[in-house]
């Protein structure tokens, strides 16, 4: 007998650092642990009366004293039936029951018992938000690209240029049946160049809205010309419209919202050593999304490192969708390296993985305490007392939560040079085509004189 049952003073109760859960900052004592469950146990041993001494840390439980930061994990249950980490030190009588909640599972039943469910939770990925910065093709983003697989592919461009090329077939073709529709007996037909030099003149130049000083007689053409004339217009004027709104409300777009698109990228992911996010990523199919995620994660218990390369953006983070909120959240209220208060460093996916997983606390097997907490914590989330200390351990979540853009901070960015070197580049091009076209049509009056005085 182990515990109270053994005439101790306190159980042994496990806590490992999972906000909102539990958490600590490094060289705390035990007595200094916060979280929601700090909350929740205070509560289960006033009103059922015992005491419990806090252990962290696995393998190796250390008893008050200071508390580390150092690898923490679950555990796991080997093919051949030893069970490692905190699930281990459960199985051996270690431990009476653990402080942080733990997912439930099969393989984990076998070990330990588990409390009535304190909530249900999923596993979503965690990722860097990415923030505002000068972007030199901004000129053409008002029709915003689609990458797939680093594959640039920007339908509407394509469009408009496909549009260009069948309207100058078109205007082309229509001109040469009405030239010969017309022309008197005996007349030269018009040179196919100079035909396809008015097609494309007239087509590039009413695309940008600029004069030429020639325009179509016949009806037909007239048609067609309005036709592309309404056409550039309702063009023109969304592509202005949309510039105007993204310089005034500016958006960035997001790598992934979702778990598909997230496998569509080529980002690694981290997950943690022992997790629920562990055990069924481990033997799923290559081809399920969780085979795919197994494929490019990295699996360790060093939690603390991961979350900064998930700040950085080095990787993503595949975890409690609970965790995550607090993450976010202190993203927000919190001074975080590299940058301040009031910022959405991070976001989390719409949808994840596991859902409808349901988080316990776990008790060692037999342990008489049971049946009393399972009634007080039915209690507590019944009446709302657990969602109540979830909102107040999270208050400004709701702030990050916008799945669909990055609002980066509140402050407006002011445009940098490296914004119009796009633009400039465009025009340095134009002038360099108009002085290679100026050079070409000299070239080609000197040899056409040349060729009248012969």
């Amino acid at each position: 007998m182990t515990g109270v049952e053994a005439g101790q003073d306190c159980l042994r109760v496990l806590a490992l650092r999972w906000p909102p859960y539990t958490w600590w900052e490094a060289g705390q004592s035990a007595d200094e642990l916060d979280g929601l469950m700090r909350k929740v146990m205070d509560i289960l041993a006033t009103h059922i009366g015992f005491c419990c001494e806090h252990g962290v840390g696995s393998p190796g439980l250390r008893l008050s004293g200071k508390l580390s930061l150092e690898k923490e994990s679950w555990g796991k249950i080997h093919p051949n039936g030893s069970v490692t980490g905190a699930l281990g030190m459960m199985q051996n009588g270690e431990l009476d029951m653990t402080l942080v909640p733990i997912g439930m599972s099969l393989i984990r039943s076998k070990v330990m018992d588990f409390s009535e469910y304190i909530h249900m939770d999923q596993q979503t990925v965690l990722y860097k938000r990415p923030s505002f910065e000068a972007d030199m093709a901004g000129f053409i983003k008002p029709y915003s690209p689609v990458v797939r697989k680093g594959h640039l592919l920007d339908k509407l461009w394509l469009l408009l240029f496909l549009s260009s090329l069948v309207m100058c077939a078109a205007w082309a073709t229509v001109h040469l049946g009405y030239e010969r529709l017309l022309r008197p007996p005996g007349a030269r037909l018009q040179r196919a160049s100079e035909r396809l030099y008015k097609s494309v003149l007239w087509t590039y130049s009413s695309a940008i809205f600029q004069a030429v000083p020639w325009e179509p007689q016949e009806l037909a053409l007239r048609t067609l010309s309005g036709l592309w004339l309404i056409a550039v217009l309702i063009i023109g004027t969304v592509y202005r419209s949309n510039l105007k709104a993204m310089l005034i409300l500016p958006k960035v777009s997001l790598p992934f919202t979702n778990i598909e698109e997230f496998l569509e990228t080529d980002i690694p992911v981290h997950i943690i050593e022992g997790s629920l996010s562990d055990e069924f990523t481990r033997g799923a199919a290559p081809n399920s999304s969780l085979g795919r995620l197994r494929e490019r994660a990295r699996v360790d218990g060093i939690v603390v490192k991961a979350i900064a390369e998930v700040f950085d953006g080095t990787l993503a983070g595949l975890s409690s969708f609970t965790g995550q909120l607090k993450l976010i959240d202190d993203s927000f209220s919190k001074v975080v390296k590299g940058g301040s208060t009031g910022q959405c460093r991070v976001y989390m996916s719409t949808d994840g993985v596991l859902s409808g997983t349901a988080v316990a606390m776990g008790f060692r097997k037999g342990f008489y305490l049971k049946p009393k907490i399972d009634h007080m914590i039915r209690g507590l989330r019944e009446f709302g007392i657990i969602q109540h200390l979830f909102y107040n351990e999270m208050m400004n979540v709701s702030k990050c939560r916008t799945p669909t853009h990055s609002p980066g901070t509140s402050s407006l960015r002011p445009l940098e040079l490296q914004d119009f070197y796009g633009v400039f580049s465009l025009y340095v091009g134009g002038i360099a085509l108009a002085v290679i076209a100026f050079l070409f049509e000299n070239v080609c009056k000197k040899q056409h004189r040349t060729a009248g005085a012969i």
